[in-house]
């Protein structure tokens, strides 16, 4: 009995020496820091060494839910196709081709030379000078020899005869596309004047003649960058000639005569 009141005395002296300890260093009552009997924590504190009991006390309103915002991954819109182009529209990063820049010629001067003359030979230049952009006016001017060769007064030798001929003419000339080529409409008038060297061999006869062809026609002109130039022109022309005729005798005839011709101009050239 001695040993158990002294071990009763012992575990009272070193717990009565534990509560002055923890008064005196402020802690809690022995009460909050151990448990009762039973192992539960004490009455209104948390469990040693665990967080705050999850369940409210009663008659407290229930706990709101946690305030947190989903978030969703941003989708790109489905790759739809671009819608067509408008008619006559470019595709997208074309540009539409620059206009030409051979739409006009800027040359102001054609000289020129018909090729179908040499062979009689008669040598025809023209001129033609542009007066507005679409409007231009020729001067032509040729002049060469023509030999013919007539029956004699036997009726059996040949006699040769040289016939002087000179023309003198004009155009105007629209241009109604573009300036100073291309499509052409206009009107010419040409004089022509013919004459024997001389009386015709043994015959003693000289002869003239001279006539007018006037009439519309419709051409085309050709201008190259370098200034080549090439223009034919077709249509009609009324032709109206008088040839006179003497011999040595002094006896003299006159003729007069008229008709619709086909007007034809082939010319090459340069324009400036």
């Amino acid at each position: 009995m001695k040993w158990v009141a002294a071990c009763l005395v012992v575990v009272g002296s070193w717990t009565a020496a534990r509560v002055v300890a923890a008064q005196g260093a402020g802690g809690a009552p022995p009460t909050a820091q151990f448990p009762d009997a039973a192992g539960g924590p004490a009455p209104g504190g948390p469990a040693p060494g665990g967080p705050a009991p999850s369940t409210p006390p009663l008659g407290a309103p229930p706990p709101a839910p946690p305030t947190t915002t989903q978030t969703y991954p941003s989708e790109a819109p489905p790759p739809y196709p671009p819608p067509p182009p408008p008619p006559g529209a470019y595709p997208a990063g074309l540009s539409p081709a620059p206009p030409s820049a051979e739409t006009d010629s800027d040359e102001v001067v054609s000289l020129t030379i018909s090729p179908l003359h040499l062979i009689l030979p008669i040598v025809q230049l023209t001129g033609e000078v542009r007066v507005v952009p679409h409007f231009g006016v020729s001067l032509i001017a040729g002049y060469g020899q023509l030999g013919l060769d007539t029956t004699g007064g036997d009726g059996f030798s040949t006699n040769h005869t040289t016939v002087s001929a000179y023309e003198l003419g004009g155009r105007l000339i629209g241009y109604p596309l573009k300036k100073f080529k291309s499509l052409q409409l206009g009107g010419q008038i040409m004089y022509l004047h013919l004459a024997t060297d001389g009386p015709v061999n043994d015959t003693g006869i000289s002869a003239t003649g001279a006539g007018v062809a006037v009439g519309p026609f419709v051409g085309y002109k050709l201008v190259t960058k370098i200034g080549f130039t090439f223009l034919a022109q077709g249509g009609f022309q009324y032709l109206a000639v008088r040839a006179d005729a003497q011999d040595t005798s002094g006896s003299s005839a006159t003729n007069e005569a008229s008709k619709l011709l086909p007007l034809l101009n082939l010319d090459v050239g340069w324009s400036f």
